[in-house]
Protein backbone atom coordinates (compact mmCIF):
# COMPACT_ATOMS: atom_id res chain seq x y z
CA UNK A 1 0.00 0.00 0.00
CA UNK A 2 2.88 2.36 0.89
CA UNK A 3 4.45 1.63 -2.53
CA UNK A 4 1.20 2.59 -4.33
CA UNK A 5 1.00 5.91 -2.46
CA UNK A 6 4.61 6.66 -3.34
CA UNK A 7 3.92 5.97 -7.04
CA UNK A 8 0.88 8.29 -7.04
CA UNK A 9 2.85 11.02 -5.25
CA UNK A 10 5.58 10.76 -7.89
CA UNK A 11 3.00 11.00 -10.67
CA UNK A 12 1.52 14.12 -9.03
CA UNK A 13 4.95 15.76 -8.82
CA UNK A 14 5.67 14.89 -12.45
CA UNK A 15 2.35 16.41 -13.55
CA UNK A 16 3.14 19.61 -11.62
CA UNK A 17 6.54 19.92 -13.31
CA UNK A 18 5.01 19.12 -16.71
CA UNK A 19 2.65 22.06 -16.36
CA UNK A 20 5.42 24.36 -15.10
CA UNK A 21 4.47 24.14 -11.44
CA UNK A 22 1.41 23.16 -9.41
CA UNK A 23 0.68 26.84 -8.72
CA UNK A 24 0.27 27.49 -12.46
CA UNK A 25 -2.21 24.63 -12.83
CA UNK A 26 -4.30 25.87 -9.92
CA UNK A 27 -4.31 29.36 -11.41
CA UNK A 28 -5.43 27.97 -14.77
CA UNK A 29 -8.31 26.14 -13.04
CA UNK A 30 -9.56 29.25 -11.28
CA UNK A 31 -12.91 29.03 -13.10
CA UNK A 32 -14.78 28.61 -16.34
CA UNK A 33 -14.27 31.61 -18.68
CA UNK A 34 -17.30 33.88 -18.74
CA UNK A 35 -18.16 36.39 -21.49
CA UNK A 36 -20.05 39.52 -20.47
CA UNK A 37 -19.70 41.57 -23.68
CA UNK A 38 -18.55 41.16 -27.29
CA UNK A 39 -17.93 44.16 -29.56
CA UNK A 40 -18.99 44.21 -32.31
CA UNK A 41 -21.97 41.84 -32.22
CA UNK A 42 -22.86 42.56 -35.86
CA UNK A 43 -20.51 42.65 -38.84
CA UNK A 44 -21.19 43.39 -42.48
CA UNK A 45 -20.73 40.44 -44.86
CA UNK A 46 -17.75 41.01 -47.13
CA UNK A 47 -15.87 43.12 -44.57
CA UNK A 48 -12.09 43.21 -44.87
CA UNK A 49 -11.73 41.84 -41.37
CA UNK A 50 -12.53 43.08 -37.91
CA UNK A 51 -11.03 42.88 -34.42
CA UNK A 52 -13.47 41.65 -31.81
CA UNK A 53 -13.10 42.81 -28.22
CA UNK A 54 -14.28 40.42 -25.51
CA UNK A 55 -14.77 41.42 -21.88
CA UNK A 56 -15.61 39.05 -19.06
CA UNK A 57 -14.08 37.14 -16.17
CA UNK A 58 -11.80 34.17 -15.44
CA UNK A 59 -9.51 35.12 -18.33
CA UNK A 60 -5.79 34.35 -18.16
CA UNK A 61 -2.72 34.20 -20.37
CA UNK A 62 -3.95 30.73 -21.38
CA UNK A 63 -7.24 32.07 -22.79
CA UNK A 64 -7.98 31.53 -26.49
CA UNK A 65 -10.88 32.96 -28.49
CA UNK A 66 -12.83 30.43 -30.58
CA UNK A 67 -14.75 31.37 -33.75
CA UNK A 68 -17.14 28.57 -34.71
CA UNK A 69 -14.82 26.24 -32.76
CA UNK A 70 -11.65 27.38 -34.51
CA UNK A 71 -8.92 29.16 -32.58
CA UNK A 72 -8.21 32.81 -33.32
CA UNK A 73 -4.99 34.70 -32.59
CA UNK A 74 -5.67 36.11 -29.12
CA UNK A 75 -4.24 39.16 -27.39
CA UNK A 76 -4.71 39.26 -23.61
CA UNK A 77 -5.21 42.98 -22.97
CA UNK A 78 -5.73 42.39 -19.22
CA UNK A 79 -7.41 39.83 -16.97
CA UNK A 80 -10.88 40.98 -18.10
CA UNK A 81 -10.29 41.85 -21.77
CA UNK A 82 -9.29 39.84 -24.85
CA UNK A 83 -8.95 40.92 -28.48
CA UNK A 84 -8.84 38.77 -31.62
CA UNK A 85 -8.78 39.57 -35.36
CA UNK A 86 -11.36 37.84 -37.57
CA UNK A 87 -10.18 37.54 -41.16
CA UNK A 88 -12.30 38.51 -44.14
CA UNK A 89 -12.66 34.86 -45.21
CA UNK A 90 -14.77 34.24 -42.11
CA UNK A 91 -17.01 37.20 -42.96
CA UNK A 92 -17.63 36.52 -46.63
CA UNK A 93 -21.30 35.44 -46.37
CA UNK A 94 -24.29 36.42 -44.19
CA UNK A 95 -24.95 34.16 -41.23
CA UNK A 96 -24.26 33.67 -37.53
CA UNK A 97 -20.94 32.79 -35.93
CA UNK A 98 -20.51 31.33 -32.45
CA UNK A 99 -17.81 32.93 -30.33
CA UNK A 100 -16.37 31.35 -27.18
CA UNK A 101 -13.39 31.71 -24.85
CA UNK A 102 -11.45 28.56 -23.95
CA UNK A 103 -8.83 27.91 -21.29
CA UNK A 104 -6.16 26.17 -23.36
CA UNK A 105 -4.81 24.28 -20.33
CA UNK A 106 -8.03 22.94 -18.79
CA UNK A 107 -10.20 22.89 -21.92
CA UNK A 108 -12.96 24.75 -20.09
CA UNK A 109 -15.10 26.86 -22.43
CA UNK A 110 -17.45 29.77 -21.93
CA UNK A 111 -21.02 29.78 -23.19
CA UNK A 112 -21.35 30.73 -26.86
CA UNK A 113 -22.17 34.27 -27.93
CA UNK A 114 -23.70 34.79 -31.38
CA UNK A 115 -22.13 37.28 -33.77
CA UNK A 116 -24.36 38.23 -36.70
CA UNK A 117 -22.88 38.62 -40.17
CA UNK A 118 -25.51 40.56 -42.09
CA UNK A 119 -25.96 40.99 -45.83
CA UNK A 120 -26.30 44.15 -47.90
CA UNK A 121 -30.11 43.96 -47.75
CA UNK A 122 -30.19 43.96 -43.96
CA UNK A 123 -31.54 47.24 -42.62
CA UNK A 124 -29.35 49.02 -40.11
CA UNK A 125 -29.93 52.00 -37.87
CA UNK A 126 -27.86 55.04 -38.75
CA UNK A 127 -25.57 55.90 -35.85
CA UNK A 128 -25.20 59.51 -34.70
CA UNK A 129 -22.14 61.39 -35.90
CA UNK A 130 -18.91 60.42 -34.18
CA UNK A 131 -17.17 63.24 -32.31
CA UNK A 132 -14.10 63.67 -30.10
CA UNK A 133 -15.14 65.45 -26.92
CA UNK A 134 -11.59 66.04 -25.65
CA UNK A 135 -10.35 69.45 -26.77
CA UNK A 136 -7.37 69.94 -24.44
CA UNK A 137 -5.02 67.90 -22.29
CA UNK A 138 -3.81 68.73 -18.78
CA UNK A 139 -0.12 69.45 -18.44
CA UNK A 140 2.29 66.84 -17.15
CA UNK A 141 5.56 66.98 -15.22
CA UNK A 142 8.71 65.16 -16.27
CA UNK A 143 9.36 62.07 -14.15
CA UNK A 144 5.82 62.09 -12.71
CA UNK A 145 3.23 59.41 -13.74
CA UNK A 146 0.57 60.81 -16.08
CA UNK A 147 -2.88 59.46 -17.03
CA UNK A 148 -5.74 61.05 -18.94
CA UNK A 149 -8.63 59.45 -20.85
CA UNK A 150 -9.57 60.76 -24.29
CA UNK A 151 -13.36 60.91 -24.70
CA UNK A 152 -15.48 60.33 -27.81
CA UNK A 153 -19.24 60.47 -28.32
CA UNK A 154 -21.73 59.34 -30.96
CA UNK A 155 -21.10 56.63 -33.50
CA UNK A 156 -21.38 53.01 -32.38
CA UNK A 157 -19.26 52.04 -29.36
CA UNK A 158 -16.80 50.58 -28.64
CA UNK A 159 -14.14 52.90 -30.01
CA UNK A 160 -10.57 52.29 -31.15
CA UNK A 161 -7.91 55.02 -30.85
CA UNK A 162 -4.65 55.70 -32.63
CA UNK A 163 -2.05 58.44 -33.04
CA UNK A 164 -2.13 59.39 -36.71
CA UNK A 165 0.26 62.36 -36.87
CA UNK A 166 3.01 63.88 -34.80
CA UNK A 167 4.53 62.10 -31.81
CA UNK A 168 3.60 61.54 -28.20
CA UNK A 169 5.99 62.80 -25.54
CA UNK A 170 8.67 60.20 -24.80
CA UNK A 171 7.44 57.87 -22.07
CA UNK A 172 3.72 58.17 -22.88
CA UNK A 173 1.53 55.76 -24.86
CA UNK A 174 -2.10 55.68 -26.03
CA UNK A 175 -4.28 52.61 -25.38
CA UNK A 176 -6.16 51.68 -28.55
CA UNK A 177 -9.05 50.12 -26.58
CA UNK A 178 -9.53 52.57 -23.70
CA UNK A 179 -8.23 55.87 -25.11
CA UNK A 180 -6.09 56.32 -21.99
CA UNK A 181 -2.94 58.38 -22.51
CA UNK A 182 -0.56 57.27 -19.78
CA UNK A 183 3.03 56.70 -18.73
CA UNK A 184 5.86 58.71 -17.19
CA UNK A 185 7.16 61.49 -19.47
CA UNK A 186 10.94 61.66 -19.85
CA UNK A 187 11.28 64.90 -21.84
CA UNK A 188 9.96 68.42 -21.39
CA UNK A 189 8.33 70.60 -24.02
CA UNK A 190 5.09 71.23 -25.87
CA UNK A 191 3.92 68.28 -28.00
CA UNK A 192 1.15 68.43 -30.62
CA UNK A 193 -0.16 65.26 -32.24
CA UNK A 194 -3.18 64.00 -34.12
CA UNK A 195 -5.49 61.32 -32.72
CA UNK A 196 -8.12 59.37 -34.63
CA UNK A 197 -11.04 57.44 -33.17
CA UNK A 198 -13.02 54.82 -35.09
CA UNK A 199 -16.31 53.22 -34.11
CA UNK A 200 -18.04 49.91 -35.00
CA UNK A 201 -20.87 51.29 -37.13
CA UNK A 202 -21.42 50.10 -40.69
CA UNK A 203 -19.84 51.77 -42.52
CA UNK A 204 -17.20 52.61 -39.96
CA UNK A 205 -17.10 56.23 -38.82
CA UNK A 206 -13.84 57.97 -37.92
CA UNK A 207 -12.99 61.33 -36.44
CA UNK A 208 -9.62 63.05 -36.02
CA UNK A 209 -8.42 65.93 -33.87
CA UNK A 210 -5.13 67.60 -32.98
CA UNK A 211 -4.33 67.97 -29.29
CA UNK A 212 -1.39 69.47 -27.41
CA UNK A 213 0.21 68.47 -24.14
CA UNK A 214 2.84 70.45 -22.23
CA UNK A 215 5.37 68.49 -20.18
CA UNK A 216 6.92 70.81 -17.63
CA UNK A 217 10.13 70.27 -15.69
CA UNK A 218 9.93 69.58 -11.97
CA UNK A 219 9.27 72.77 -9.97
CA UNK A 220 12.32 74.94 -9.34
CA UNK A 221 13.23 75.03 -5.64
CA UNK A 222 16.01 76.74 -3.70
CA UNK A 223 17.33 74.00 -1.44
CA UNK A 224 19.74 76.12 0.67
CA UNK A 225 17.91 76.77 3.94
CA UNK A 226 20.55 78.62 5.97
CA UNK A 227 23.85 80.45 5.50
CA UNK A 228 26.92 80.17 7.67
CA UNK A 229 28.01 83.16 9.74
CA UNK A 230 31.08 85.26 8.92
CA UNK A 231 33.51 87.58 10.62
CA UNK A 232 34.71 91.03 9.62
CA UNK A 233 38.03 91.04 7.85
CA UNK A 234 37.91 87.27 7.12
CA UNK A 235 37.26 85.66 3.74
CA UNK A 236 33.70 84.31 3.32
CA UNK A 237 32.31 81.93 0.67
CA UNK A 238 29.13 79.86 0.39
CA UNK A 239 27.34 78.60 -2.72
CA UNK A 240 23.54 78.61 -2.94
CA UNK A 241 21.89 75.41 -4.18
CA UNK A 242 18.71 74.76 -6.19
CA UNK A 243 16.96 71.78 -7.81
CA UNK A 244 14.30 71.17 -10.44
CA UNK A 245 13.47 73.44 -13.32
CA UNK A 246 15.79 73.51 -16.30
CA UNK A 247 19.47 74.06 -15.38
CA UNK A 248 21.45 76.28 -15.54
CA UNK A 249 20.27 78.80 -12.95
CA UNK A 250 20.78 82.58 -12.69
CA UNK A 251 20.93 84.13 -9.21
CA UNK A 252 20.04 87.58 -7.92
CA UNK A 253 19.30 89.51 -4.71
CA UNK A 254 15.62 90.41 -5.05
CA UNK A 255 15.25 92.42 -1.82
CA UNK A 256 17.38 93.53 1.09
CA UNK A 257 21.17 93.63 0.77
CA UNK A 258 24.27 91.57 1.44
CA UNK A 259 26.76 92.56 4.14
CA UNK A 260 29.22 95.20 2.92
CA UNK A 261 32.15 93.49 1.22
CA UNK A 262 30.17 90.47 -0.05
CA UNK A 263 28.80 89.86 -3.57
CA UNK A 264 26.62 87.21 -5.22
CA UNK A 265 27.76 85.51 -8.45
CA UNK A 266 24.76 85.48 -10.79
CA UNK A 267 26.13 82.42 -12.63
CA UNK A 268 27.52 80.25 -9.82
CA UNK A 269 25.23 81.37 -6.99
CA UNK A 270 28.26 81.87 -4.72
CA UNK A 271 28.21 84.54 -2.02
CA UNK A 272 31.82 85.54 -1.42
CA UNK A 273 34.17 88.30 -0.34
CA UNK A 274 35.43 89.79 2.93
CA UNK A 275 32.75 91.41 5.11
CA UNK A 276 33.69 94.85 6.43
CA UNK A 277 30.82 95.46 8.85
CA UNK A 278 29.27 93.34 11.58
CA UNK A 279 25.55 92.79 12.12
CA UNK A 280 22.57 90.67 11.05
CA UNK A 281 21.78 91.03 7.35
CA UNK A 282 18.48 89.74 5.93
CA UNK A 283 17.76 89.56 2.19
CA UNK A 284 15.91 87.51 -0.43
CA UNK A 285 17.59 85.52 -3.23
CA UNK A 286 15.90 84.50 -6.47
CA UNK A 287 16.89 81.69 -8.81
CA UNK A 288 15.73 81.66 -12.46
CA UNK A 289 16.11 78.60 -14.71
CA UNK A 290 16.56 78.28 -18.50
CA UNK A 291 13.09 76.89 -19.18
CA UNK A 292 10.69 78.39 -21.72
CA UNK A 293 8.78 79.87 -20.02
CA UNK A 294 11.35 80.30 -17.26
CA UNK A 295 10.65 79.22 -13.70
CA UNK A 296 11.69 81.32 -10.69
CA UNK A 297 12.03 80.54 -7.00
CA UNK A 298 12.78 82.90 -4.11
CA UNK A 299 13.84 82.31 -0.53
CA UNK A 300 14.74 84.52 2.47
CA UNK A 301 18.32 84.33 3.74
CA UNK A 302 20.24 85.76 6.70
CA UNK A 303 23.97 86.18 7.28
CA UNK A 304 25.31 87.03 10.71
CA UNK A 305 28.67 88.84 10.64
CA UNK A 306 30.50 89.04 13.96
CA UNK A 307 33.36 91.41 14.79
CA UNK A 308 36.80 89.90 14.52
CA UNK A 309 38.33 89.04 17.84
Amino acid sequence: MRIVKTIWASIGIAVCFFYLGCGSVQSAEAGVPNISQVVPLTVSAGSNGVTVKITGSNFSDQSVVLWNGGKLATTVVDDTTLASPVESASLSAPGTAQLQVENAITGQKSKSVSVTIFGATTTTTTAPALTISTTSLPSGVIGTPYSFTLVAAGGTPAYSWSVTSGKLPAGLSLSAFTGILSGTPTATGSFSFGVTVKDYSNPVQSKSATVTIVIAPTPLTITTSALSSGSTGKTYSQTLQASGGTPFYRWAISSGSLPAGLTLSSVKGTISGTPTASGIFAFNVTATDKGNPAQTSSAPMTIVVTPSS
